[in-house]
């Protein structure tokens, strides 16, 4: 199951303000586009400050994942990596 989760569609947004949380699509810019996995290695690359500007949309999340889940994620143990 897990393995399904980590290759499902997802978006990494930027806000353009810090006062956005998540957002609509006007106030957020796409950064990329793949698979779960990827964005949030992409994501979790960046300095705290950059981050707090972050979100992922992913297919069948109610919604967007934050900077502290991304952060989550990034060492869940179920996290893919590379050997």
């Amino acid at each position: 199951m897990f393995n399904t989760m980590w290759k499902m569609p997802a978006r990494l947004w930027r806000s353009r303000d810090a006062a956005v949380d998540g957002g609509h699509a006007s106030d957020r810019l796409e950064i990329a586009h793949g698979p779960l996995e990827e964005m949030v290695k992409l994501a979790a690359d960046v300095d705290e400050d950059e981050g707090q500007l972050l979100s992922i949309d992913c297919v069948g999340a109610k919604k967007p994942i934050a900077w502290s889940e991304i952060r989550a994620l990034r060492r869940a143990p179920t996290f893919p990596i590379e050997i």
